[in-house]
């Protein structure tokens, strides 16, 4: 149902599209590309049955290579850290 409303597979649940906050690439370099643009975040369930799909691979990937911060999490608690130590 989710593709005939025009939605990709794999992408991630949640998007920022401003860059972190408190990321400061002449003091932290984290990306080899460049200091990053947004944030992506696969929010997984708490416990062992979250897995990550290979459409949310290549997302991640692609996401990667064009100087996102992407990273996925178990629950909304670490999805809060994350975007804490980020600034956001």
């Amino acid at each position: 149902m989710m593709q005939r409303m025009g939605l990709s597979p794999g992408v991630p649940d949640l998007m920022i599209i401003t860059p972190p906050p408190n990321h400061h690439p002449q003091t932290t370099p984290l990306t080899k590309h460049g200091p990053y643009v947004g944030t992506a975040l696969e929010i997984k369930r708490t416990g062992p049955s979250g897995r990550v799909s290979p459409e949310q691979r290549a997302w991640h990937a692609m996401l990667t290579k064009h100087s996102w911060y992407v990273a996925v999490v178990k629950g909304y608690a670490e999805a809060v850290t994350v975007l804490k130590a980020l600034g956001y």
